[in-house]
Parts: structure tokens; C-alpha cells; sequence
């Protein structure tokens, strides 16, 4: 190093020596040298300068540790802002030539500084040149260790020179294991909550007060750790020789570099760099390498170990939370372990120097349970939303609407109201009520007849067909490549059904319902019956993006979730409409959210997640997303905006996995199920569906509608007031435009034919009430939007006349809104769908779930035909659907009904046995069939009558013997075992759908086989595997396979059609749950 000023070798402290003839004082007077660390150049030097001039208790001495290689002239400032004009001593200037850690030149400089007269009190005050101490802080820490002479190091409070209110340090916290504990946490305001600490094991470099003998004891700092660890390590060892570190709290310093302003909304705002993320990697790996230099030799394979599967095991937690940056934060913990050499160096360079046991310092470090307390706090503080105000929306720029606290905090006078009183006065609470209430009164007749069953049967008619299966059974019907009602089918499945049975099954948890009939019954009664009141509360939910004002979301909501739209599902039991309007305004909430600047990539993905649920069910709807996510991608300011635009793009077509293929037929875009009409059917006219009624209203009603629709209307006249309102505005419109053409021409496309409610074939068209849900949605945000603003018009003192023409307004909405809402439940939503009926004898329910899986076959006989159906324990069509063949032949049904009914009494003695072969274990006949079918069923061998009631009469199919075991009976079954000629042998136990199954089977005789009663057209779906080896099918008559004759396990299975695009689909869908759920608020997700 070289000296630019005065002779480091000549000292002139400001108090002499006391003599021999003068009595020692008790304690002596500090001698402080402040020690300039510049690092940054002339500007920052005159700041830290005039601190030093500012400070109450002068220092004794300045010298300035030119750190800058000789790129900034120092020794002008040094000269100017020091000596007898400045109040302050002269400055020394000694300059670095070689770059390096700030350590090692506080090092160099220990050698070659002249010490003061009286060695034992000089004081090294640090500072680097980005630190401005207020003026009390040297005084504070002076007196400080005045006070307790056992104190070595002494470190001020920290804070933020660009915020002031905001702490960075309070002295360092460690665990034993060198885990860094934040606190304060950076950023946290200071509130004198840690005032109170004093002894700590360690204090950082900014302002830190050290005895010049403690720093020459502990050989100055350590060259291993140089950066972020070795004012730890200094501290640390000081410790170890038996000096206190303490922090003051009262002595104050600002740290960090000056930095610009930002205008906000506010006033100006400090732009403050945040803390990178190497540099919170940097700190954590040195707090590690420092607890394993200092700690016990013996405790370190133990604490390396403990290093290494703490942060692999909190990377992976963090990863599972969605906090990527945190858990690299955390693995930087590893490269404490990868230099082991440096560490044992530095422990040999302070083997001798050690005075205290390293147990005695036990006092000063965090404690399990402290750590665990303080990661307590940190998940709460993680998951505590956001309370950093109201966001203004899409209506940026216009005036919110109310602050960060409830509107009746804003009164100071007012008494906090209590947590049923905020519930109960929350507009959305309300708005949710009154649509529960209205969904009430018009399904009164419903709850009359049992509706609220939770074993029940649910709701029929209409769209809805009567179901009765549960969770399994819809499963099953949407993931094997067989599936279906009676002999099955091997069509593609409705992607509907997936929703579906994930919805029954989580019904299924609760008490009472799984042990029912029909739980997926009660699912879709339950979904007509509260499709309202959660529509409403969605609704209101999703109107956060446009405005946080409560009344005007919850006036919109409740509309939404009482419109014409909804009472027209709802009443036609259109199960996956209602479900769509509960989801389409939370997917454009979704879509609004990614598309604006403080937009997340979990919104992006909810949003996604919501638009493929929402695909499944509506098709078109995956084709209005798409384009607005295209839109994004192309004209979207900024990459986050493009990304998350990308992903709304292609999340939601690649989470219909292998059904995506359907969408290549025009058909099934249109041809949805629960989204079609018979042509004809609806008769709504032009003017009907403008007001938002697709199956048409009456004048009142439509009469009272008009001003909702006015209100949307009468916003786009408004100029809007920021760039995103003028978007959505546009945006809006463009919605509106399509749904209400999709509306109107909806009845002129014919996609198909559908059963009529005779039961006759008649043409299909797509049903306009999906047009309209996008019409009312876009005028409903349209009324929403420009409601914004609307509170400080009213709230104006005068009765000017557009504070008089908006109230009268919303007055006028208000009324109309809440009388389309009671004219609709009053005018009954179970008119067409009613509580359900199971016709079904318990007794044949009961076999066809079990382990025997043996079918029903209905007769309904007439004069000129007799009709017959087969019903089993796999759930049919749920919605009405196109018309569409079952691809499945006849394996001998009709043959056997023809035997059962055409015969004369006696004459069809194998009619029972082809019945049994065919898993028919009962035989119904409706209403008051002919008694000359009755006699001959009586007659029947094979058959036994079990009752009859008025609606029906009841058959049993009797057991037959086993001819290899005689004192066995086989039920009637859809798998059995044959002997090689075919005699019958046994039975397996079936757990599936259409015959899955996997049983033990004990060794049997040679050539056995099973049989198995479905279609030929099942063995191209099933799999059958032997003890994992797979079975090839005999060529012809019933699905056969030839059994070895050793005892071994039989798996029937049905996969999915294409299984490895159903495994990638649910991979995928996994993955999007995942980074949907919102784990913690969003303050936590950032690295401070």
C-alpha cells in the first residue's frame, strides 16, 4: 500500500496520555479512527465525509482506504473535506494498487497504521463508502462500550439509505448449523421491535465499531472467507477469544447505494435495487462454510451431512411449493461442502488464538425452537394475502373505488364490525343468498318430493336422462375404449364425463351420500339446484379484474347468476351448460389477468385448467380462447405477457388429450352434448334472445330486462378511461357481436339427429343459449365497466343532474335485475326435469353391482311388438346426445327374447340357460303386460318369478349346477369357466365395468376356458392376461379364452383407447394443477 497524505507513522490523537502525577481514569477514552472504505468513487466519499462532520462525538482520526485502483482521484476530496476548516482531522489517504477482498486491505492497512498513544483504547470505526451513519451513531456505539469493557465489537442498526423505515440488519442470527435466520427480514419495517437485542454472535460491516486489539488478537480478517462471510467469521472468532460483540440498536446507519426516484401515484418513490440472487446465494454458502470452520472438529462430518440433506430436502419442498428461485436459493448451501481445504486452513490459522470453549457461545445462537417459530412466521406472513391496496382493474387510471380496508374502516369513529357482521353485510354474500333463494323457490315442487335425499335419485327429464351410478362407474365410462350401457359401445366417450365423475367423487367424501344409490344423481341434482348461487358468487369473483367496488360486482353477479340463460339450463337440466356458466367468467377473469402487466404464470395456468374443463363440456368455448390467447401472443406488450398467452394457447386443447381427435369433425363443436335443440323446439324470436332467453319469455320479462342490456350499451359511449378499458371495451363488443349471431343463427345449422321426447329420431341443431351466455357475459362486463367511477359521481354533495340521471339509473337496473330474477323462480325450474324415479327392483341392483355383474332385460310388450332393453351397472347416456350406432352385435339377445316370448308354455326349455350364458340374471316386465307372456315366462325353465308390483314383474334366472364340482351352483354371471367341451364349471368374480376383473383362480382341467358375456366387438378393446401372460380370443361366438390348467391370477382389462396419450394427459394435467394452485401470496414468491 502507499500513503498520500500525512506520515501514517505520525499520530496526533486529540487527548494525551494521562502522566504519572494525574490519577488513571476508570475507564479510558476511546480513540477513534474512522476507516473509509471507498469503493465507489468521489461522489460517495463527499457523502460519507459529511456524515463523519455531522456526527455528535467526532472521530479522533480519518483515513480513507482507496479501494478504487487509482480510477477515481480521491486526494482532492480527502483535502478538501477534512482538517481544520471541515470541524474534522485530517484525513490520510492510503491507496490499494491491486484489486481484492475489503478484508485483506483492512489487513494491510492493521500493519502498517500507527497506533494511537494509548493502543489498548483505539477504536476502528468501518465504513464503507456507501454507508451514511446519522449523527448520534458514533456516539451511541462509543458509549456503548464505554459502558462494558468486555465488549470488542459493537455494530449499529442497519437500515435502508433509500427508505429509511425499512431495516436491513440488526446484528447477524445463526443456527448452530449456520443456518441464516432473517431477522429483521430485508425489507421489514422498523417499529423498535428489536431495540432490545444486544449480545449477538456476530454484526455486520457497515458501521462496525472494533477495538484495533481485537482485530490484531484474532489476526484480522480471515482471507478464506473473503465477500459475504468474513464479517461473520471476524465476530465469530472475536467470540471465541473471549471479546463481546454486541449490537446497538440505538445507534443508527443507512446503508446501500443512492438511487433514483420513480413517480407512482403516490409521489415519488425511491427506485430500490433488490438483493440478487447470487447474493443471497453468496451470503448463505458463506454463513455455512463459517459454521463449519468454527464449529467442533468432531461435529463436522455430522453437520456436513446435515447441510447436504437439509437443503436437498428444502429445495425439493420449495420446488413442490412452487418457489423455484428459493429452492436454488437453498442448494447454494452445497457449495459450502465443496472447499474443504480453505476451511481446514483457516481453522489451523486460529488453532492458538481460541480462548472460550465453542459450548460456551451456546447462549448466542438461535435456538430449534426459535428457528422453527420464526419458519412458523414466515409460512403465515407466506400465505396472509396481499394488503397492498385495490387494484384499479381494467379502469386504470379512472379511480378506485375503495382502499385496501373495508369502507367502514374509513371512518375512524366506527368500531370494527364483527366477523359475522362482514359476512353477512359482504355484498357478494348477499348477491350469492338472494340467488340461493331464488333457486329455492323454483325447485319448491322438487323439495317436496324428496329432492334433498342425499341417497336419492336426483333429477330427470329434459336433457337430463335418470342415472344411477356412481364415481367408478363414470370413470369407467370416460376412460376404457368400451364403455356404455347394455352390450356397450366402442365410440369415444364425452370428455364430459371426466368432470363428472372428478366431481362425484369428491361428493362421495361426504357423510351419508357415498353410501347411496346414485351419488352422480345427487352430483347433477345438486348442480342444478346451486348452479345459481355459485354462478353468482363466480361472477362476483371474477369482477375483482374489472373493478374491486362491491355493490356493482355483486348487482352484475347476481344477474349473471339469475338471467335467462341459466333459469333456461337449469329448467331443461343442461347439467354441463350450468356448469359452464358457473366457469366462463372466472376463465375470462384468467385470460384478463395473463394479459395484464402484473399478471402471474398461476393465473395463466388456473385460466388454462378453467378453459379445458370448460372445452370438455362446451367445445366451442376452447376455440374463444384460443383466438384471445393468440391475440396475446402476437400483439402482447413484453414476454411474460407472450408466455403466459402461449400457455393459454396450448394448455387447454392438450388437456383433451386422445379426444382432441373428435374436435376434427365440424359436428363435434356443435353437436355437444346438453348443448342441443330438436329443430323446432325453440321458438324464440329475435327480439327474445336479444333480452337473453333462449327458450324465449314472456313481454314482462323481456320488458325487464331491457335496461341491463340498455346499461351495457350506454357504457360504449363513454370515452374510455385508460388504454386497458378502451381494449376491453373492443373486446367486449367483439364477444357480444359473436355470441348474439351464434344466437340467431344456431337454429338454422342442423348437425345431427336426436331422440325426441316420443322417442323418435328428429333433427338436431346447437341450443342458442350457448350464443347467448357469451352475449350477456360481454354485455354484463360492458354494465360492470362502466359502473367504475360511479361512486364518486353519487357521492357528490349537490344533486347535480348527472349524479340524479346515475342514481335514477341504477336504481332503474337494480329494479330490473331483482324482477327478472323473482319472475324466473317463481315460474318453477322443475316444470321439465323432476326428482327421479329408480324403477329399478333393489334386489336386481344389488346383483348387477356385485361380484356377479349379471344384466336386467326389460320387456315392454305391445300388440304389435315386444320391445326389450338390457340394463346393467354401467351408467348410459347422461345428456341427451347424437343419435350415433353402437358398433356392438347382437351375441343372441333377440334370439333369446323371441325363445322367451314367441314360445307357448313349456316349449323353451333352454330359454333360462341361454339367458344365464348371456349374464341376464332377471327379467322385468313393464306395466300390465299380456298375460299370455306372463304364463309363458312362469313356464319357463330356468325362471322363477319373484313378485310383481303395479309397475312391473320380476323374473329370476336360476343357478345351474357345475358338473366338475356338483355340489356348486354357477350364477348367472358375465364370466364363467367352461370345461374344453363345454360343460360349465364355475364362475369369476367381476369388479369392473363390462368385465374387468382380477381373481385368483385355483388349477382346474385341462383346456378350460373362459367366457365372458359380451359382444364379439369387446375382444378388440379387452385385454386378458394369465398370470401377466396375454390371452388370444377363440374366433368365434362369445369372447372365450383357453385357461392353463395351473392355478395363477385372470386380469380382464379394458385400457384406454390410446393409453399413452391418456397417461401424457393426465401427466400434463397434473402438472397444470399444480402451477394453478396458489401456493402463498405473491410477496413470498420474490427473493428478499
Amino acid at each position: 500500500m502507499t500513503a498520500a497524505t500525512p506520515d501514517p507513522t505520525v499520530s496526533t490523537p486529540t487527548d494525551p496520555t494521562p502522566t504519572a502525577s494525574e490519577p488513571t481514569p476508570v475507564a479510558r477514552r476511546p480513540f477513534v479512527t474512522a476507516v473509509v472504505l471507498c469503493r465507489s468513487g468521489v461522489d460517495s466519499l463527499n457523502v460519507t465525509l459529511a456524515a463523519l462532520a455531522a456526527q455528535t462525538r467526532r472521530v479522533d482520526r480519518i483515513v480513507v482506504l482507496d479501494l478504487t485502483q487509482g480510477a477515481a482521484d480521491l486526494g482532492q476530496v480527502t483535502r478538501t473535506q477534512s482538517g481544520a476548516d471541515t470541524g474534522l482531522p485530517e484525513a490520510e489517504l492510503v491507496s490499494e494498487p491491486t484489486a481484492g477482498p475489503v478484508g485483506a486491505a483492512v489487513n494491510r492497512l492493521l500493519q502498517t497504521l500507527a497506533q494511537a498513544p494509548d493502543p489498548a483504547a483505539e477504536w476502528w470505526w468501518l465504513l464503507p463508502d456507501d454507508v451514511v451513519p446519522e449523527p448520534a451513531a458514533l456516539a451511541k456505539l462509543v458509549d456503548a462500550v464505554r459502558r462494558s469493557p468486555s465488549v470488542g465489537m459493537a455494530g449499529p442498526k442497519v437500515l435502508d439509505r433509500n427508505r429509511p423505515r425499512l431495516l436491513v440488519e440488526v446484528g447477524h442470527q445463526l443456527t448452530r448449523s449456520g443456518r441464516r435466520i432473517a431477522a429483521p427480514g430485508r425489507g421489514e419495517p422498523d417499529q423498535g421491535q428489536y431495540d432490545t437485542r444486544t449480545d449477538v454472535l456476530a454484526v455486520g460491516l457497515p458501521g462496525q465499531l472494533v477495538r484495533r486489539e481485537v482485530l490484531t488478537q484474532v489476526g484480522g480478517f480471515e482471507p478464506a472467507f473473503a465477500g459475504p462471510g468474513e464479517a461473520l467469521d471476524l465476530g465469530w472468532r472475536a467470540q471465541l477469544a473471549g471479546e463481546r460483540v454486541v449490537v446497538v440498536p440505538a445507534a443508527r446507519v443507512l446503508a446501500g447505494p443512492e438511487t433514483s426516484t420513480t413517480e407512482t401515484p403516490q409521489g415519488p418513490e425511491p427506485t430500490v435495487p433488490a438483493e440478487t440472487m447470487s447474493e443471497r446465494r453468496a451470503a448463505r454458502r458463506a454463513a455455512r462454510r463459517v459454521a463449519l470452520t468454527r464449529c467442533s472438529p468432531w461435529a463436522v462430518p455430522g453437520l456436513a451431512l446435515w447441510v447436504l440433506l437439509s437443503s436437498i430436502g428444502s429445495a425439493l419442498v420449495l420446488l413442490l411449493l412452487k418457489r423455484p428461485a428459493h429452492a436454488w436459493v437453498e442448494l447454494a448451501d452445497l457449495g459450502a461442502l465443496v472447499r474443504p481445504f480453505s476451511s481446514i486452513a483457516a481453522r489451523w490459522r486460529f488453532r492458538t488464538r481460541r480462548r472460550l470453549r465453542r459450548r460456551d457461545l451456546a447462549t448466542l445462537f438461535v435456538t430449534s425452537g426459535e428457528s422453527l417459530r420464526h419458519t412458523a412466521d414466515r409460512v403465515q406472513e407466506a400465505l396472509t394475502p396481499d394488503r397492498d391496496g385495490a387494484r384499479a382493474g381494467l379502469a386504470a387510471g379512472t379511480g378506485i373505488e375503495s382502499g385496501p380496508v373495508a369502507e367502514e374502516a374509513e371512518d375512524l369513529n366506527v368500531l370494527s364490525a364483527s366477523l359475522p357482521e362482514r359476512v353477512f353485510s359482504n355484498a357478494g354474500v348477499l348477491a350469492t343468498l338472494a340467488a340461493g333463494i331464488v333457486a329455492a323457490v323454483g325447485f319448491r315442487s322438487s323439495f317436496r318430493g324428496g329432492l334433498l335425499d342425499a341417497r336419492g335419485t336426483g333429477l330427470a327429464g329434459g336433457e337430463l336422462a335418470r342415472v344411477s351410478t356412481d364415481a367408478s362407474g363414470l370413470w369407467h365410462a370416460f376412460r376404457d375404449s368400451w364403455h356404455g350401457a347394455g352390450l356397450g359401445t366402442g365410440a369415444d366417450s364425452a370428455p364430459y364425463l371426466g368432470v363428472l365423475a372428478t366431481l362425484t367423487w369428491l361428493v362421495e367424501r361426504l357423510p351419508y351420500v357415498g353410501e347411496g344409490r346414485s351419488p352422480a344423481s345427487v352430483l347433477l341434482a345438486w348442480i342444478l339446484v346451486l348452479g345459481m348461487p355459485v354462478a353468482t358468487a363466480a361472477a362476483y369473483l371474477a369482477g375483482r379484474v374489472v373493478t374491486p367496488a362491491r355493490w356493482p360486482r355483486a348487482l352484475v353477479a347476481f344477474a349473471w347468476g339469475t338471467g335467462g340463460v341459466i333459469a333456461a339450463a337449469v329448467s331443461h337440466g343442461r347439467v354441463t351448460l350450468v356448469l359452464a356458466h358457473i366457469l366462463l367468467p372466472l376463465v375470462v377473469a384468467g385470460v384478463v389477468r395473463s394479459a395484464r402487466a402484473d399478471g402471474t404464470f398461476t393465473a395463466a395456468a388456473a385460466a388454462a385448467l378453467g378453459a379445458a374443463v370448460l372445452g370438455a363440456m362446451v367445445p366451442p368455448y376452447l376455440a374463444l380462447v384460443a383466438v384471445a390467447a393468440a391475440v396475446l401472443v402476437i400483439v402482447g406488450p413484453g414476454w411474460g405477457r407472450r408466455v403466459r398467452g402461449l400457455a393459454l394457447l396450448v394448455l387447454p386443447p392438450a388437456l383433451q388429450g386422445s379426444l382432441l381427435v373428435q374436435l376434427r369433425d365440424p359436428v363435434a363443436w356443435l353437436g355437444a352434448p346438453g348443448a342441443l335443440d330438436s329443430a323446432g323446439a325453440t321458438t324464440a324470436s329475435w327480439w327474445q334472445l336479444l333480452a337473453g332467453y333462449p327458450e324465449g319469455g314472456s313481454a314482462l320479462v323481456v320488458a325487464l330486462s331491457a335496461p341491463v342490456l340498455l346499461a351495457g350499451v350506454v357504457t360504449l359511449v363513454r370515452r374510455p378511461g385508460s388504454r386497458g378499458a378502451g381494449v376491453a371495451y373492443a373486446a367486449l363488443t367483439l364477444l357480444a357481436a359473436v355470441g348474439l349471431g351464434w344466437a340467431l343463427l344456431a337454429r338454422r345449422v342442423v348437425v345431427g339427429t336426436v331422440l325426441g321426447a316420443d322417442g323418435v329420431p328428429v333433427e338436431a341443431t346447437p341450443w342458442p343459449g350457448v350464443g347467448l351466455q357469451c352475449f350477456v357475459l360481454a354485455v354484463l362486463g360492458l354494465a360492470l365497466l362502466g359502473s367504475v367511477g360511479m361512486r364518486a359521481v353519487l357521492g357528490k354533495e349537490r344533486w347535480a343532474p348527472r349524479r340524479l340521471l346515475a342514481g335514477s339509473g341504477l336504481l332503474v337496473v337494480t329494479a330490473s335485475v331483482a324482477g327478472v330474477a323473482a319472475l324466473g323462480g317463481w315460474a318453477h325450474f322443475d316444470g321439465i326435469v323432476s326428482v327421479g324415479f329408480d324403477a329399478l327392483p333393489a334386489v336386481a341392483v344389488e346383483q348387477a353391482r356385485g361380484p356377479e355383474a349379471n344384466r336386467m332385460i326389460v320387456l315392454s310388450t305391445s300388440e304389435a311388438a315386444v320391445e326389450y332393453q338390457l340394463v346393467a351397472r354401467e351408467p348410459g347416456e347422461i345428456l341427451r346426445g347424437l343419435a350415433r350406432p353402437s358398433g356392438a352385435s347382437d351375441p343372441g339377445v333377440a334370439a333369446a327374447v323371441t325363445a322367451l316370448v314367441a314360445s307357448q308354455a313349456g316349449d323353451a326349455p333352454g330359454a333360462g340357460a341361454q339367458l344365464a350364458e348371456l349374464g341376464i340374471g332377471f327379467v322385468s316386465v313393464q306395466g300390465s303386460a299380456d298375460p299370455e307372456v306372463i304364463r309363458t315366462l312362469d313356464a319357463t325353465a330356468g325362471l322363477t318369478r319373484l313378485g310383481n308390483t303395479d309397475d312391473q314383474t320380476l323374473w329370476r334366472v336360476l343357478a345351474r349346477p357345475s358338473v366338475t364340482t356338483p355340489t356348486e351352483v354357477v350364477p348367472a354371471s358375465r364370466a364363467r369357466i367352461t370345461t374344453a367341451d363345454g360343460g360349465l364349471s364355475g364362475w369369476v368374480r367381476v369388479d369392473g365395468a363390462h368385465g374387468a376383473l382380477t381373481a385368483s383362480l385355483p388349477a382346474g382341467s385341462v383346456g378350460r376356458r373362459l367366457v365372458l358375456a359380451e359382444p364379439r366387438e369387446w375382444v378388440q378393446h379387452a385385454q386378458v392376461h394369465f398370470d401377466g401372460a396375454l390371452l388370444t380370443a377363440t374366433s368365434q361366438g362369445l369372447p372365450t379364452y383357453v385357461l392353463p390348467d395351473r392355478a395363477g391370477v385372470l386380469t380382464v382389462d379394458i385400457p384406454p383407447r390410446d393409453p399413452r396419450w391418456f397417461a401424457g394427459q393426465f401427466a400434463l394435467l397434473a402438472l397444470t394443477v399444480f402451477l394453478a394452485v396458489p401456493f402463498g401470496n405473491r410477496r413470498s414468491r420474490r427473493i428478499r
